[in-house]
């Protein structure tokens, strides 16, 4: 015990001596003993800031997905309800079996049909605005955006001798027609841009039409388009009809894809959602152009020529650029290849390079010889 005490005692001088060291103001072994000093925390509200902004920004986050998706169903419900008796009075089959929209995201829907005269499938992609995310959609409210529909229809292959087989057509609006005309291949390549109509009115001005022949004009303003783009709602934003792929083909995907067959592409505007009568006008339209464009368009026959002719030409041009770009990369090839020799033979010891040089120079003469013989 008495051992114990002294051992104690040695280690709160030891203490003691190490608390001097680092206070001047060390008072012998009371201190140690002595109550210390309570240092006071700023708790203020003014400390916490950077760390609410954090909790407030996460359930912002939080809100806004719950609220923004609840929001999209809802809204896509109500779409659903309104296109579903239009496509289940054109198609025998509508979605997958399990139900009319194939959700793809909180965004984004899918819908499907098939079993029509006159075209092949229908493919619909319902985009929404992205409600469900805060920072996206807070970007949508300062740049131009709208829930949308997109349609693609692709059309029965045409019977022989059918007058409309393949052309390209489109209407958009003004502001969009020079970038979708430098977007697109089929646009660029064979159409040009006009007005959609020589004596427009203050409705129809705001478009653009891009055509291969002015018949086109004539015959859709006959469709009733002219009247569908100048009505106060119109939900028609864009319309395309062509056979022709959307981006530059290569002369060997060509000749791989099938026969080309004419596809009908459109963008649906869904500016209010208690008003979809414009968005089901405008798919009524769309489905009315499936049997009019195989069973009523009829094209002169110099016209026809004039499509074929075009897309003779451009094929021939796909091919030329191919066959170029080949010969370019077989040239940078042997370039290559001709350096790596180069850098090879200065390696070698001055006899190697001789027999080298021998051997090619006895190449390059047999080569001179063949040539010649083929010729004579």
């Amino acid at each position: 015990m008495p051992l114990l005490a002294l051992a104690t005692l040695a280690g709160l001088i030891g203490t003691a001596a190490a608390a001097a060291e680092q206070s001047e103001t060390f008072s012998g072994l009371g201190s140690l003993f002595r109550r210390r000093e309570v240092v006071d925390v700023d708790l203020s509200w003014d400390q916490f800031i950077p760390e609410a902004l954090i909790i407030l920004t996460f359930a912002a986050v939080a809100v806004t997905y719950f609220y923004g998706a609840r929001t999209n169903r809802a809204l896509t419900q109500r779409i659903a309800r309104a296109l579903k008796p239009v496509l289940d009075q054109q198609f025998s089959y509508v979605g997958d079996g399990r139900g009319f929209l194939l959700p793809d995201g909180a965004s984004h829907t899918v819908l499907y049909g098939s079993g029509r005269r006159n075209c092949v499938s229908l493919h619909g992609f319902l985009q929404l605005k992205a409600r469900q995310d805060l920072f996206r959609y807070l970007y949508s409210l300062i740049t131009p955006s709208m829930d949308r529909l997109e349609i693609e229809v692709h059309l029965s292959r045409p019977e022989e001798g059918a007058s409309a087989s393949g052309f390209v057509f489109g209407v958009v609006p003004r502001r969009m027609a020079n970038s979708t005309f430098q977007d697109r291949y089929d646009l660029k390549t064979f159409t040009r841009q006009v007005p959609f109509l020589n004596h427009p009115t203050s409705g129809s001005s705001k478009f653009t039409s891009f055509i291969e022949a002015p018949e086109f004009i004539d015959a859709f303003t006959a469709t009733g388009l002219r009247e569908l783009l100048t009505s106060p709602d119109c939900a028609l934003e864009e319309l395309f009809v062509t056979d022709q792929p959307l981006e530059e083909p290569t002369a060997e995907t060509v000749a791989d894809r099938p026969e080309p067959h004419l596809k009908l592409q459109a963008v649906l505007a869904i500016r209010s959602a208690d008003n979809l009568a414009p968005v089901v006008e405008a798919l009524e339209y769309i489905l009315a152009l499936v049997d009019y464009i195989p069973e009523k368009l009829r094209l002169r026959v110099d016209t026809k020529a004039r499509l074929l002719k075009a897309r003779t030409e451009a094929l021939k041009g796909l091919i030329k650029s191919e066959a170029e770009l080949r010969q370019e990369r077989a040239q940078q090839l042997k370039a290559e290849k001709k350096k790596m020799a180069a850098e090879r033979v200065s390696k070698m010891s001055p006899s190697a390079q001789r027999k080298w040089e021998e051997k090619e120079r006895k190449k390059e003469m047999r080569r001179k010889q063949s040539k010649m013989t083929r010729k004579a």
